[in-house]
């Protein structure tokens, strides 16, 4: 079998108005399928809807990372951490140099102690041993085959081999520049033959997180990301012989951040009010735009009074949204008893701060991950030099493989 090499480049944050600042790669515009406006499901797990062709209420992937709260059946990258061993870890790690030494010393010790491994974030250490990796836990040319459906399974149906190397995962533990994997896959395109080869490019998200989705630093990172792309692009061509399956996707948009809001705090207080203790009594998990809580207690009487408490706060209540499950329905997620016992969701231009990835002291210029009706930008798709160009205005990305010609 004899079969072309395609190439997918994920673009992470790209917005599809972030193209007026990358010539080269707008210019492709006409010349292939273009979706103007990729939609996705509320959530972090874009890219089971892109390979898989599944909305998270259908795989249940939400987040990125949840806590097993009620059993083991899950393989945690830090259910070897002894009790013993929190609270004088606690202690060294009120100071920051600490922390990131003490950190990075879990992490290396989850690469030899488990079979699954991140890296810690600034996860509580009593939350961080029921910690477990969602959609980064399964095998994802496994799980295609086992659903016979989606982007992935119709390349593995075709006769494809899937190479990973350029791709992302919270497991990875080492994956460098966007410049340097794409130096690398050009260095390496005569190792590939017959292959599926997704690629991951990270500078509108680091710089847009940093700087603000419109800013002067992110559209010059773009200039210049742009520019790398068409290297690629054209040696790929003239390594194919003058034809080249490469697409191109904008996974999601970016908004600006506005405010913040410490719920770190409001729990906090709420718990030690009710002499509850995180870990023993409850989890709860901070991402930059959700916050889950978990009851580990039978005492519903309890939950419903934490519960009550937490509705009953003004800046919750101003700056997010309770779910419960019509919303849930609404935004593509499974029911609110799949997710957490509690999930609260932050209105566009709020950041939660602190959480549980990014340092409190200075709040983000850019942020991405908020509810589907309040999101102003999307991300978009580009095929280039296809045979039979075409304009769509709107796809939701579990259904992109529509318009692959796999």
């Amino acid at each position: 079998m004899n079969l072309q090499n395609h190439y997918l480049i994920v673009l992470d944050a790209l917005r599809s108005d972030h193209l007026k600042y990358m010539p080269w790669l707008s210019s492709k515009i006409d010349d292939g399928i273009y979706i103007n406006n990729l939609e996705i499901s509320s959530g972090f797990c874009e890219r089971s809807e892109i390979f898989f062709g599944l909305k998270p209420s259908e795989t249940g992937f939400v987040n990125a990372i949840s806590i097993d709260h009620k059993s083991n059946n899950h393989i945690r990258p830090y259910s070897w951490l002894p009790n013993w061993l929190i609270s004088p870890l606690n202690f060294f790690e009120k100071n920051r140099f600490f922390q990131k030494i003490i950190r990075r010393f879990l992490w290396e010790l989850s690469l030899k102690k488990s079979s699954m491994s991140m890296y810690p974030q600034r996860i509580p250490l009593n939350v961080l041993k029921k910690v477990i990796l969602t959609e980064d836990s399964i095998d994802f040319e496994d799980y295609s085959k086992s659903i016979k459906s989606g982007l992935l399974y119709e390349y593995i149906n075709a006769g494809y081999a899937i190479n990973w190397e350029y791709f992302t995962s919270l497991s990875s533990s080492s994956f460098g520049t966007d410049s340097s994997r794409i130096q690398t896959l050009l260095n390496k395109l005569s190792h590939y033959k017959n292959s599926f080869i997704p690629v991951y490019i990270s500078t509108a998200d680091v710089f847009g997180h940093k700087f603000g989705p419109h800013s002067k630093e992110l559209i010059k990172a773009l200039k210049d990301i742009d520019s790398i792309l068409k290297n690629f692009y054209y040696k790929c061509v003239k390594h194919h012989n003058g034809k080249c399956n490469i697409s191109f996707l904008g996974d999601h948009g970016m908004e600006h951040v506005n405010t913040s809001i410490n719920i770190k705090n409001i729990i906090g207080s709420i718990s030690n009010d009710m002499s509850l203790k995180l870990g023993k009594d409850f989890y709860y998990f901070l991402d930059s735009t959700m916050v889950r809580v978990w009851w580990k207690l039978d005492n519903k009487e309890k939950l419903h009074i934490f519960y009550k408490k937490l509705l009953s706060n003004e800046e919750l209540k101003n700056k997010g949204y309770f779910l419960n499950d019509h919303d849930c329905e609404n935004e593509g997620l499974p029911p609110i008893k799949d997710i957490a016992d509690i999930v609260w969701w932050a209105k566009k231009g709020v950041q939660v701060s602190p959480d549980f990835f990014h340092n409190e002291s200075k709040l983000k210029a850019g942020m991405h991950g908020y509810l589907k009706k309040d999101r102003v930008s999307s991300g978009f798709f580009l095929s280039t030099d296809s045979p039979h160009p075409k304009f769509y205005k709107n796809l939701h990305i579990s259904n992109i493989v529509k318009v692959f010609s796999v």
